[in-house]
């Protein structure tokens, strides 16, 4: 796919929100989306503003836009990290079986020297209490939870 600029992105948004099924023209701008977190650094926030508001109406490209997420997480850009970390609980919030897998790439961060990038934003401590505690409360035994 070639690189997406501000406009389609702002277009794939509202084609998205405006449509009432996942039609193939609908899930190309979800990929529209997708695309925005290898653009210019706009884009990148737009991407990570806009792929998790629809991440549950197309569970056929949960793996991409986790990987778009996660890519972003990496962007040397802070503001597109802040985004990022900013919109990830809306992922958890509705699909908390990822939520594994989103605080991982948060303590990821923080081994990697970020520690005043997550502490400069709520949703990671958001993200920390709802995703360890119903993760540890399903699946430890015995007293390792109380």
């Amino acid at each position: 796919m070639t690189e997406v600029d501000v406009e389609q992105i702002y277009k794939a948004y509202e084609e998205i929100n405006n449509a009432s099924d996942n039609t193939p023209e609908i899930k190309r701008s979800y990929e529209i989306l997708i695309a925005g977190a290898h653009g210019s650094s706009n884009c990148k926030r737009l991407a990570a503003q806009f792929i998790p508001r629809f991440f549950g109406k197309f569970p056929e490209y949960y793996e991409t836009a986790l990987d778009a997420l996660f890519d972003l997480c990496e962007d040397t850009d802070i503001n597109v990290r802040l985004t990022v970390i900013k919109y990830m609980p809306n992922v958890v919030k509705e699909f908390d079986k990822f939520a594994v897998r989103i605080a991982d790439a948060l303590v990821q961060l923080l081994e990697n020297g970020n520690q005043n990038l997550l502490y400069m934003d709520h949703g990671s401590n958001y993200i920390q209490d709802f995703s360890y505690k119903r993760y540890f409360n399903r699946n430890c035994t015995g007293n390792c939870c109380s």
